[in-house]
């Protein structure tokens, strides 16, 4: 499964390569993935770009959430 940080509104995730206004939110991803029927046996998480994440690493702290409940998901 691929998470590609982009599809999230700048709200959410400000320190991405390409900013999407009008994104996608958080809770939004997370229910995409919760309601994910298949089985996950690999997962990436891309597009985060550090030096764009200028509000005190939000970006960050989404992407490791995003990595935590991916994770879990990988491990049911």
């Amino acid at each position: 499964m691929l998470i590609d940080v982009d599809c999230l509104d700048p709200a959410f995730a400000p320190g991405v390569s390409h900013i999407e206004p009008g994104g996608l939110s958080f809770r939004d991803v997370l229910n995409i993935l919760h309601s994910h029927q298949g089985d996950v046996v690999a997962a990436d998480v891309v597009e985060f770009n550090p030096q764009r994440d200028t509000v005190d690493g939000m970006t960050a702290m989404v992407a490791a959430k995003l990595v935590r409940e991916l994770t879990a998901k990988i491990s049911k």
